[in-house]
Parts: C-alpha cells; structure tokens; sequence
C-alpha cells in the first residue's frame, strides 16, 4: 500500500486484524541466504509469522506482500543485506554460535519507505491479541 494511502480506516482495520492473534513465542534457529547478498535468520516455526502475514493480505487484496514479487513470502529477520560475502560469511559464524534465539511476538510494527531507497519509518505498532492492549 502506497505510504500516502495509509490513513485511519485502514490503522483501525489492522489493529482490529492485530488484537485478533494473541502473542507468540518464537525460536530463531538457522541461517540461510537469499541470493549471495542478503543473510538472515529463521524461526523454527514459520506458522504464526505466515499467518499474520495471510491476514493482513486477506484484509487488504488489492496488496500482496512484497507487492505479489515473490511466490512464497519466507518470515524471516534479515542480518545483513548488500555487504561484501566475506563480511556477511563472518557475521553469519558469529550469529550461530549464539543460536538458537528465544523470543515473544507482542506487537506488529508498520513501517513505510517514503522514497525508493530512502529511510524506512515507524507508522504504528500494533499490539498482538486483546490482553496486551
């Protein structure tokens, strides 16, 4: 959705989506790589990150995720993206010496890009599920 079009009908309609999905615990447990230029980690159960993910596409039709580029969307947290491989290899080794990663999804955040390769800023959080709000 294009940043300008996000306006209070469609916050009020993702916070109701939000406080519909309580909080989650999750365990980030391997590496892996899109391409040779971005490095990122994966949680070991994917389910609950795909179905935010399907929510929200099924709440608003007219955008898919990643604007429909990619057949299967993969839930993960990108570690490196952009940087020489020997960099991202060596941050990848220190990365999973310390895995797995332990932690507890409570809240959605939207960010929007305002400009094709500007800054991402934060739009709104979203708490997950009626008992954290």
């Amino acid at each position: 959705m294009p940043p300008e079009t996000v306006d209070a009908g469609a916050l009020a309609r993702l916070d109701e989506l939000f406080a519909e999905s309580g909080p989650f615990e999750f365990q980030l447990d391997r590496t892996s790589w899109f391409r040779a230029d971005v490095l990122w980690l994966g949680p070991r159960d994917a389910r609950p990150f795909r179905s935010l993910t399907q929510h929200v596409f099924s709440a608003f039709p007219d955008f898919p995720p990643f604007e429909g580029e990619f057949e299967d969307v993969i839930p993960h947290l990108t570690i490196g993206h952009g940087h020489p491989v020997t960099e991202l290899r060596s941050a990848e080794d220190l990365v999973q010496a310390r895995l797995p990663i332990n932690g507890r999804a409570a809240a959605v955040t939207l960010v929007a890009q305002r400009s094709a390769g500007g800054y991402w800023t934060r739009v709104a959080t979203f708490s997950l599920g009626l008992a954290a709000r």
